[in-house]
């Protein structure tokens, strides 16, 4: 049977095959929501915090104190930013050897992501996406499609362009089952039946924040409002724990996304928590987007590429005779 690319999106996960462009877009996309953080980070606001309120976590604290204590200075943090500021812009153009500008990108995520939360006071999961996409495009060929020298002949499979796209996408609907999962599980059903969520409204909504809405307030003081949110706020937590099976059922990914959007938009105006990071990836990783924009290009089209991950390649046919082939 003639093998499409509407029907391979029925059979296995989303991106289990692409083209080089489709995972040029998604390196575009990650490096460029950190490029925006390092953009809008101020070295001297950092720096004129206490240092006994910074805490490591993870693998961070495997930095010696006196390299944190260098790091977290005026001039060190100046000097990461602008060192990170490059090779993200060098890894989102795709430049090559990508390794090479990819790696180093990434150490400067990683420290300049850990000196944030460090002086946050906990770990939250705001960046907890775009930090793992980082890590798995340097151990990718990211650069071989929509890069600034040019498109690289293919030489890999579409599975292997495929692979960072899909790990990106389980990375992600983890992260969302675990909050969702934590949640249930340290609140209880309480947090559904309970004030928890009304108190939750009203202390992101008067603690400030940099959007400013009161949507929540006004709608928390009216008993019916609250019941509605309460039964959407157990809903929102269910689609998140059962968020892996979006990568794998085309019907649930749509219905997902028809909650987990609004949630995103509905949760900004009533408690100013706003995760545009995850939208876009959201965009990305759980809808044909890049499939579509890397047909746009005019190189690859998805037909062809699909085909090509399914037919095996047959071995040249064996000579049975006549001349030697003329040495090359």
């Amino acid at each position: 049977m003639k093998s499409t690319f509407g029907n391979s999106l029925l059979r296995e996960p989303i991106y289990a095959k692409a083209a080089p462009e489709a995972l040029g877009v998604l390196r575009i996309l990650v490096y460029g929501i950190w490029l925006f953080h390092f953009l809008m980070s101020s070295p001297r606001t950092a720096a004129s915090l206490p240092a006994g309120l910074f805490q490591c976590s993870g693998i961070l604290c495997l930095i010696p104190e006196g390299v944190w204590d260098i790091i977290l200075t005026v001039e060190g943090l100046t000097a990461l930013k602008w060192f990170g500021i490059a090779a993200i812009a060098a890894a989102a153009l795709g430049v090559r050897p990508f390794p090479l500008v990819a790696a180093p990108a990434f150490l400067a995520i990683l420290l300049y992501d850990g000196t944030a939360k460090g002086f946050g006071g906990f770990v939250n999961h705001a960046q907890f996406g775009p930090l793992y996409a980082a890590l798995l495009l340097v151990l990718f060929p990211a650069a071989d499609g929509l890069s600034i020298m040019g498109r690289r002949p293919r030489g890999h499979t579409p599975r292997l362009y495929g692979a960072p796209l899909l790990g990106a996408a389980v990375v992600l609907s983890v992260a969302y089952c675990f909050v969702g999962t934590r949640r249930l599980l340290a609140g209880g059903l309480e947090i559904f039946t309970g004030e928890a969520l009304r108190n939750w409204i009203v202390a992101r909504t008067v603690e400030g924040s940099n959007f400013g809405f009161e949507l929540g307030l006004t709608l928390v003081e009216s008993d019916l409002n609250y019941f509605g949110m309460r039964i959407g706020f157990a809903v929102v937590t269910l689609f998140e724990i059962l968020t892996p099976l979006a990568i794998f059922s085309p019907l649930f990914r749509w219905v997902w996304l028809a909650v987990m959007v609004p949630f995103h938009v509905v949760t900004l105006l009533t408690m100013n928590i706003f995760f545009w990071e995850n939208l876009l990836l959201i965009a990305v990783l759980f809808t044909p987007l890049a499939h579509a924009l890397a047909a746009r290009t005019g190189i690859t089209p998805p037909r062809l590429y699909a085909q090509a991950a399914a037919a095996p390649s047959a071995p040249p046919p064996a000579r049975t005779g006549g001349a030697a082939p003329p040495p090359d």
